[in-house]
């Protein structure tokens, strides 16, 4: 349930930096629009547009950890304890199984 609120908070934060980058840029054409009419125009960007993508970056970080699910943790003693010494020792990347003993065997036969 917490991946289905957490994947809503993902869109809606989206939708929110999407907008207030879209702002910005309206802004941007309005005040090139301005500049050539007045010489003086406020070149700052509104309060609301910049808290607005404040917002969503907050909504995201909120969302994106609500969307992972269930954290493990840093510490695998609890995981190490479940599994047991023949799974542990078990590393198949020493495990050679094209070797020699194929072609000696057929030679003797």
């Amino acid at each position: 349930m917490s991946e289905f609120v957490g994947g809503i908070v993902l869109l809606v934060s989206l939708a929110l930096i999407g907008h207030s980058g879209l702002s910005a840029v309206e802004r941007k054409y309005y005040l090139s629009f301005a500049k050539s009419v007045h010489s003086q125009a406020d070149t700052s960007l509104p309060i609301d547009i910049t808290l607005e993508c404040l917002l969503g970056l907050l909504l995201s970080i909120f969302g994106a950890v609500l969307y992972a699910g269930e954290f493990q943790e840093v510490k695998m003693d609890k995981e190490i304890s479940k599994r047991t010494m023949d799974i542990l020792g078990m590393t198949p990347s020493f495990k050679s199984v094209r070797h020699r003993g194929s072609r000696l065997s057929k030679q003797t036969l």
